[in-house]
């Protein structure tokens, strides 16, 4: 699924701006995040995204998800929910909302230390054979 690819891409996309002495700091989308007062943060976000392809990643789940069947929704929750039954037992704080085609969507997604590790995803995604 499209998902797959973006979590691929935001951990690409983090540790790019990791290496150029950043983190992510607040709604990045937002561009009165008080974090673009920093032109050369703006920069490194902009260089990160294009080498990990993570805006264009981002609109295929959108439009993916728009074009979702109540079937197709189903099928998307339930792999969620085993995704997020296996990240909890890891320690993760998981919390969703429904969205209005009512597929399940992360609100809080984190491991104890309070960040998304694509290790353990990818690990519940091949425990859980979620990752085809």
């Amino acid at each position: 699924p499209a998902e797959i690819k973006l979590f691929d891409a935001f951990g690409k996309f983090r540790s790019c701006l990791e290496e150029q002495g950043y983190a992510i700091e607040g709604d990045l989308l937002d561009r009165n995040n008080p974090a673009y007062q920093d032109p050369a943060y703006g920069e490194a976000v902009g260089t990160c995204a294009a080498r990990t392809d993570i805006v264009n990643i981002l609109s295929e789940v959108q439009a993916t998800r728009a074009n979702l069947t109540p079937d197709e929704v189903e099928a998307r929750n339930n792999v969620f929910t085993e995704l997020r039954s296996c990240l909890e037992a890891k320690g993760w704080t998981v919390e969703t909302s429904t969205n209005e085609i009512g597929l399940l969507s992360p609100t809080v997604f984190q491991n104890a230390d309070g960040v998304l590790d694509e290790r353990d995803i990818n690990r519940c995604l091949s425990e859980q054979n979620l990752d085809g």
